[in-house]
């Protein structure tokens, strides 16, 4: 969005009630005109857009975002030239079945199934391009860049940023290719160099870029080393077996999708798309990839796989190019080499990562994140030494999966994705919630040296579920589940990022992203009369008694009526009150959205002294006001223009047990 809606958004934001957010950026955005060039405008805007967070108390965490690899490959995040790189045609892959994206789709675009794109995640373009990324010196060795056509002066974005035109590779100056002037920056190397060590390079030296530039703003807390990293092929024990638990659409085994990607109709199932899928795996008929014998990979260039002998074509002694004889599996367990992935390969890499990272800053947090659960199985959290990545956090994300793959929303009953166990009843699905996030911080404090705090990187839910919200404005099936997901995490006391906030949502669309609809806020749910600034708001304080305070709010009719909520979904559970500062141990920050109360409870820190522990509270709410009630101390309220206030509780070091309790007004009084 542009810098001058910046300070809007975030002000919108504040009032909800988010002082930490995570800021989304992609390796195609910092490096998409090719290796070592960087796209220096943009990396200043991120600047700018950091700065302005931080003036409206906002901290962020930077995410190198990606999704089944690229854009390119159905998702976000690495540029072209990266799969051009490897040898794949960007022209071809989606005919040969090499990947699905919504903008190739057949019949149309706007006819994309919801959810498809993750199956990208088993299809050969994002899987070849993961294990190249990851593992590479294991399972490509005779892939190097600097040799064959793996080089960086045959890139397409490097010729044209040589002000090459044409087809230079046809073009011959004396029997010989003719020499491309490579542009200043240029990322090259002096000899061979295995394409896993050269793309890990190339990313960490693009998020250096990144780095260096927001070095010193004070509300920079960190970078995650990568959104929802995948293992690629990596572990696989047939590869002439479906694999993965997202089956849905056309779903070709691994040694299918090489067939297909060499020029070969292959006939392949397809899935039903839908829960039905990913849950059961039915297949219910069969369909002919690649038709008319293209291939996904570019003149010249061979299949790496096929290079690497895990199949060939064998024939007669009559084979050639009208008879090019039968495709063979001749390694179907090629990348099960016994290795743990997230030690032998995630964990290298997030070292170099983060050194990289406290060379710059020495205090920023290194956000840690493997493949979510049940998208790469066997895949564990790694064991992390404190020396070897300081300042480690357990970023997983969570979903409720069966909500958000089903396109319904899941309230009284719901299905255990990772066990497949189905639950009946609210209190059961909200349990389950429960128990899974506090499994996902016993992790981290498990595996990080010293324990570490657990910050769920993502969780939301799909607003373009179940019926005609849009049309009647009932979002009220989307607030209860929200919430529950939001009870989670205060049941677990972690800290999070709620997935997310798009400026351009629109209900036909979402999230301008794979028909993917999680935004808290929404254009098509604003009002224009609504633009508009709000007045201050009005407060007055009454003394109920020793440990009871009542405020009133007076004009919050006219505060709802302004730019702070216009275009803002399920607000009433988004908007909640929480500890954003506790003088001693955290016990209970709990927020019941039914109730609209808000009960908190720590273990008082007898070695501070005057430190008070402070609670957000948003004023949305509360139309009409709320009482606290303190167990001991005193507590100040501090009222914010942009409509919420920080309530500052303190309390004396001779006391143990601490708590309050807020409750909303009700008909005059308080409920």
């Amino acid at each position: 969005f542009p810098l001058d809606e910046c300070n809007a958004h975030f002000r919108r934001l504040r009032c909800w009630g988010f002082n930490y957010i995570r800021l989304v950026i992609t390796w195609e955005a910092i490096e998409h005109r090719g290796p070592g060039l960087y796209d220096e405008k943009y990396i200043k805007y991120l600047r700018e857009v950091a700065r302005i967070a931080g003036e409206n108390d906002i901290y962020i965490y930077v995410d190198p975002h990606q999704d089944v690899w690229s854009r390119f490959t159905g998702g976000c995040g690495a540029p072209a030239w990266t799969l051009e790189l490897a040898g794949f045609d960007l022209q071809n892959m989606g005919e040969t079945g090499a990947c699905i994206t919504q903008q190739e789709y057949d019949p149309s675009p706007d006819a994309f199934p919801l959810m498809l794109w993750p199956t990208n995640l088993y299809k050969l373009a994002c899987a070849t391009m993961f294990t190249l990324f990851w593992s590479g010196k294991d399972f490509a060795p005779k892939l190097n860049v600097g040799e064959g056509g793996c080089r960086v002066e045959k890139l397409s974005c490097i010729k044209l940023a040589a002000g090459v035109r044409g087809e230079p590779d046809d073009q011959k100056q004396q029997g010989e290719e003719k020499e491309i002037k490579l542009p200043p920056g240029t990322r090259t190397v002096s000899k061979p160099t295995n394409i896993q060590d050269y793309l890990q390079g190339c990313y960490i030296a693009a998020m250096r870029a990144v780095a260096k530039e927001l070095r010193g703003l004070p509300n920079v807390l960190g970078f995650g080393t990568m959104n929802e990293p995948h293992n690629g092929y990596h572990g696989l024990t047939n590869l002439n077996s479906v694999w993965g638990q997202l089956t849905n659409g056309v779903f070709p085994t691994p040694f299918q999708s090489f067939c297909a990607a060499d020029g070969m109709a292959t006939k392949v199932r397809n899935y039903v798309p839908g829960c039905c899928a990913f849950v059961c795996g039915c297949a219910i008929d069969s369909f002919t990839l690649n038709p008319l014998g293209k291939r996904a990979w570019l003149p010249g260039r061979e299949c790496v796989w096929k290079m690497h002998g895990v199949w060939e074509m064998k024939g007669t002694s009559k084979a050639g190019p009208q008879n090019p004889g039968s495709p063979v599996l001749n390694k179907p367990g090629y990348f099960n080499n016994g290795k743990d992935w997230s030690t032998t390969y995630y964990l290298p890499f997030a070292q170099r990562y983060a050194q990289m990272l406290h060379e710059i800053e020495e205090d920023w947090h290194c956000y840690i994140e493997v493949p979510p659960a049940g998208v790469a199985p066997g895949v564990k959290f790694p064991r992390i030494r404190s020396e070897t990545i300081p300042n480690a956090v357990n970023a997983t994300h969570w979903y409720d999966g069966f909500s958000l793959f089903s396109g319904n929303l899941q309230i009284n009953w719901n299905v255990d994705v990772e066990t497949a166990i189905p639950k009946f009843g609210a209190c059961s699905v909200r349990a389950m919630f429960k128990r899974q996030i506090a499994s996902i911080r016993s992790e981290g404090e498990r595996e990080i040296e010293g324990g570490a705090p657990t910050v769920i990187g993502e969780f939301g839910i799909p607003y373009n579920a179940n019926g005609n919200q849009f049309q009647t404005g009932d979002f009220s099936r989307h607030s209860t589940l929200l919430d529950a997901n939001f009870a989670a995490m205060e049941a677990n006391l972690v800290h999070y990022t709620v997935w997310n906030y798009t400026p351009d949502n629109c209900n036909k669309y979402g999230d301008q992203w794979n028909f993917e609809d999680l935004s808290i806020y929404s254009k098509d749910q604003s009002r224009k009369e609504d633009e508009k600034e709000p007045p201050s708001p009005e407060c007055k304080e009454e003394v109920l008694g020793p440990l009871r305070k009542r405020f009133l709010l007076t004009n919050q009719e006219a505060m709802r009526r302004s730019f702070l909520y216009n275009g803002g979904r399920t607000l009433d559970a988004v908007a909640r009150p929480y500890a954003q500062a506790t003088n001693g141990t955290l016990i209970e920050s709990r927020y019941v959205m039914t109730e609209r109360t808000y009960s908190l409870r720590f273990r008082r820190d007898s070695k501070m002294a005057v430190a008070a522990t402070k609670v957000f509270i948003p004023l949305y709410p509360y139309e009409r006001g709320f009482d606290v009630t303190l167990s001991n101390g005193s507590v100040s309220l501090h009222v914010h223009k942009d409509n919420y206030a920080i309530l500052e509780y303190t309390t004396s070091p001779e006391d143990q047990i601490c708590s309050l309790r807020i409750t909303p007004m009700k008909d005059g009084c308080c409920g």
